[in-house]
């Protein structure tokens, strides 16, 4: 087999040396570098001590309630303790603590609660310490779920793009139930909650030498339907669609196979609804704190009034983002309009983009200050100004 070399530091730099005797036909091998030489930490809980196992430089302890509960740990060695994260860092990462003062030692929570997965067995709850910057670590806890969606959401017009967890059937099985706003809907899942590094999504194309994707080729699930979602790390890939009826309600079944994660579509209960005529001449506002925090059911309507629109606010915090679309539904791209730059107040209309791309329109405003956000059609699409009322 071949030479396996262990317990390397990230980003340090080693040599290999290899002195040949080619009378006995053998090889002595050396490895000179940083050497890293890992501690043998214990989870202490009270006066219980209880062993992590290491596997390379990431420690890790299970727990399995038998009741809902917490309790308070801190991690030593026997002799080192951690203490209270670097000055004017806002990391997890903990520096050693004077060596002799167990004082010192930072103390952490674990909060559980009994439960049990769709297939019966009891959730455990993991505490992990990662040391590969020693003498630093990083100490997490959670649920612990091994399998690859384990520590997933999932984020789309399907839940307003607010990113919600999976639930968990078995270690190979997940689901998401969800009810259409939309006929057509997307998602993507995250492979850590809240991060966009990695992900499965709907693009099938590789991105171009540029990086770049076609965001006209993507899959499109429809109910009784599977797709092998695309595994991508970094870009802007397509999201998966869903052809859908609105107002229907949905299950996604996601099923791990090796590396792969397939998706399947079912209708779970069909829904007539009555078709709405949204208004001719509708404009509505979506944005942070004063404009519905992001969320449709409550984005604000502006007034119309023949092709120009205005919304009156007081502000209740200082930086303003926002967007709007003609449609108040869901996120639609063609109906959404952007400035994609910050305004400057009483400063004359500026022209928007159609779509829903990033930056956000923003403004710099004063609290408890009264604005007047105005927003008119031209023969290109529309234009934003602000000022105040």
């Amino acid at each position: 087999g071949n030479i396996v070399l262990k317990d390397l530091a990230e980003g340090s730099k080693y040599k290999i040396h290899v002195k040949y005797d080619s009378a006995a036909n053998t090889a002595k091998i050396k490895v000179t570098g940083n050497v890293t030489d890992y501690p043998n930490l214990r989870v202490i809980v009270g006066t219980e001590e209880l062993s992590m196992t290491r596997q390379g430089s990431t420690y890790t302890y299970l727990y399995t309630p038998e009741k809902d509960g917490s309790f308070e740990y801190y991690i030593t060695n026997g002799f080192l303790y951690w203490g209270e994260p670097e000055e004017n860092t806002n990391s997890k990462d903990y520096l050693f603590s004077d060596i002799t003062n167990a004082a010192a030692k930072k103390t952490y929570t674990l909060k559980y609660n009994y439960a049990k997965w769709a297939d019966g067995s009891v959730k455990q709850y993991y505490i992990s310490v990662d040391a590969s910057k020693l003498p630093k670590i990083k100490v997490t806890s959670g649920i612990y779920d091994p399998s690859i969606l384990g520590k997933a959401d999932i984020m789309g017009t399907i839940n307003d793009w607010s990113g919600s967890t999976l639930t968990k059937v078995n270690d190979t099985t997940y689901e998401y139930s969800f009810t259409a706003k939309l006929n057509d809907e997307k998602f993507s899942i995250r492979e850590i909650a809240g991060s966009w590094d990695t992900r499965w999504c709907g693009q099938d194309a590789n991105a171009n030498s540029s990086g770049d994707y076609d965001k006209s080729k993507y899959s499109t699930i429809k109910p009784g339907e599977s797709v092998k979602l695309s595994y991508i790390k970094g870009g802007d890939p397509e999201h998966c669609h869903l052809n859908l009826s609105k107002g229907s309600e949905y299950k996604l079944i996601f099923t791990i196979s090796g590396k792969d994660v397939i998706a399947k579509l079912e209708l779970t209960k069909a829904v007539e609804v009555t078709p709405e005529v949204a208004p001719e001449n509708a404009f509505y506002l979506i944005g942070n704190d004063d404009f519905g925090n992001w969320t449709w059911a409550n984005c604000k309507t502006m007034t119309a009034n023949n092709d120009e629109f205005t919304y009156k606010f007081t502000a209740t915090k200082a930086e303003a983002q926002f967007k709007f679309q003609t449609s108040n539904i869901a996120w639609v791209d063609a109906d959404t309009w952007n400035a994609k730059q910050a305004l400057t107040l009483g400063a004359d209309y500026v022209a928007m983009e159609n779509g829903a791309g990033d930056p956000n329109t923003s403004a710099t405003l004063t609290v408890g200050t009264t604005y007047v956000i105005s927003v008119k059609k031209t023969a290109s699409g529309y234009s934003v100004k602000i000022a105040e009322k």
